[in-house]
């Protein structure tokens, strides 16, 4: 029997990635035309870095979901190293 498949651009529009993919783009280009800065080196660098320092958090919090440990102790040293 014959699988059939729903157009390409169907297919692109029902995925869960397609929302926030063109709320980036329409934020891009928003910028990028009201910003003479916004598309040079140091202002990726700087997107760049903060994408890692928020990916990182997000890496770790995942093995640690992942692994069913508690967040506990990891929540409760935050909230004192922040105090």
């Amino acid at each position: 029997m014959a699988v059939i498949e729903a157009p390409l651009p169907r297919r692109l529009i029902s995925t869960p990635v397609a929302g926030p993919l063109a709320a980036l783009v329409l934020a891009c280009l928003f910028f990028g035309i009201n910003s003479d800065q916004f598309f040079t080196g140091p202002n990726f660098s700087l997107i760049i870095q903060q994408v890692m320092v928020v990916g990182t958090l997000a890496i770790g919090q995942t093995l640690i979901i992942l692994t069913a440990a508690s967040t506990w102790p990891a929540g409760r040293s935050w909230r004192s190293a922040g105090s």
